[in-house]
């Protein structure tokens, strides 16, 4: 999940300037109105289509026991998980603080191990079982430090570790059976998106725009990686690495895509992806946030203002760019790539030419008369067999892959605030009020 944080050049542990977006109007409460101008976050898409549908060929739904990172693996990939397809409301549980005016969740469920981890809007992490019982919690807060200032981060699954990246810049190993703090480490800025592990390092990125690897046994620094500094607005709550082969794959938030050897940090190549539409009103935010997602030799990635990319693994080389961006990373499947646009577009384009299927309107502002409040909607998530939306104004829907119809739809209680994950046919929404729902 992602808000805009505007920075000008190296930005402090607590960031620099923040400003909350209209997202934030949908919690309620009788908190006073924010002040400031105020900008409606999405890429500009201005891309007319004539829909089709097309057949595809989608991989044998699998009963996974681990989602563990972004988009379910560290290459931020995963394929087809079982679920059914006319899911109801199994359980809800309380994990802590949800989206409030201070405080924020940047970070979907992660599980592994038998249970599921969750980081809230206060720095707390809690891991439950798959009925809903709490196994642990774990106050990640500093001593000295308010809870609610160290919003963002996020947390992902390895190997029985759960590891934390958070707001105060500190980044955390924790023994995913127990909940005890193995190793934690201190960096110069904030820890703005969810670690990710190779099993023999973890690799973040802070709000300097700078890239740490560590070892993720004992929490010591391997080596680092400098991006570019931004002087435009970045996202709190931004893209997170994603590896295979031995190569990571690191976003920042002027646009820059760096390639690495992730043993010894070597650069492999670079990449922009700077693509904007002057037209919109966040045209200054360069910031990716579609995390990178590897699917064989490919890297799909996305800004916020306007354009998708698919790059060469191997070279960096972009293969097709697409005139809109993504607010989540994409999910390729079956010879196409699946978004959600910043516009409320679930989108299917053609994985080898970037032609546009299919485009699906989803709900877009709570005031559509007005135009104002933009819904935010996180995915998308293939899962028996539908390609599964969340959004912010309490609906889960399901589409058909084909051709994009709505054919499926449940109440999240107060709104999503991230993407759905499926284990073992189970899903597991976090919503604004802090609560997990699992629907089966």
């Amino acid at each position: 999940m992602n808000y805009l944080q505007v920075s000008i050049g190296r930005v402090g542990r607590l960031g620099a300037f923040a400003l909350t977006l209209g997202a934030l109007s949908a919690c309620g409460g009788s908190d006073e109105p924010l002040t400031g101008q105020r900008f409606a976050i999405g890429a500009g898409d201005v891309i007319a289509v004539e829909n089709v549908s097309a057949s595809i060929q989608l991989p044998r739904a699998v009963s996974n026991a681990e989602w563990t990172d972004v988009n379910g693996s560290s290459q931020h990939k995963f394929g087809h998980a079982a679920f059914s397809n006319t899911p109801t409301l199994r359980w809800s549980a309380d994990i802590g603080t949800g989206v409030g005016r201070d405080t924020r969740i940047t970070s979907s469920p992660v599980a592994g191990g038998g249970l599921i981890y969750t980081l809230d809007g206060s720095s707390t992490i809690t891991a439950l079982s798959s009925d809903g019982v709490v196994a642990w919690t774990l106050d990640t807060t500093p001593v000295g430090e308010k809870s609610a200032d160290g919003s963002g981060g996020g947390v992902s699954y390895a190997n029985g570790v759960v590891y934390a990246g958070t707001g105060f810049g500190e980044l955390l190993a924790i023994d995913a059976a127990s909940g005890n703090v193995l190793w934690r480490r201190m960096f110069e800025a904030a820890i703005r998106s969810t670690p990710t592990s190779d099993g023999r390092s973890v690799f973040v990125v802070t709000r300097g725009d700078v890239a740490y690897a560590v070892d993720a046994k004992t929490g010591a620094l391997d080596w680092v990686q400098r991006g570019a500094t931004s002087s435009t607005a970045g996202l709190e709550g931004g893209a997170s690495p994603a590896i295979s082969g031995g190569q990571v794959i690191v976003p920042f938030s002027s646009g820059e895509i760096i390639a690495v050897r992730g043993n010894t940090g070597e650069l492999r190549w670079k990449e922009a992806i700077t693509g904007a539409h002057a037209a919109t009103s966040l045209a200054f935010i360069g910031d990716i946030s579609g995390d990178p997602v590897i699917d064989g030799n490919s890297v799909y990635v996305s800004n916020l203002v306007g354009e998708t990319a698919k790059l060469n693994l191997t070279s960096g080389a972009q293969s097709w760019t697409l005139n809109t961006g993504a607010s989540d990373a994409v999910w390729p499947v079956g010879g196409s790539v699946f978004l959600v646009s910043g516009h409320a577009k679930l989108m299917r384009v053609n994985a080898s030419n970037g032609s546009v299927i299919w485009s699906q309107q989803l709900p877009q502002f709570e005031k559509p008369e007005k135009r104002e409040d933009n819904i935010r909607h996180y995915g998308p998530v293939l899962a028996g067999g539908l390609m599964w939306v969340a959004g912010r104004d309490g609906e889960l829907r399901g589409f058909e892959p084909e051709g994009g119809q709505l054919l499926t739809s449940a109440i999240i209680p107060d709104g999503a605030a991230a993407a759905p994950i499926v284990v073992g046919g189970v899903m597991y929404i976090l919503s604004l009020s802090g609560e997990l729902h699992a629907f089966q």
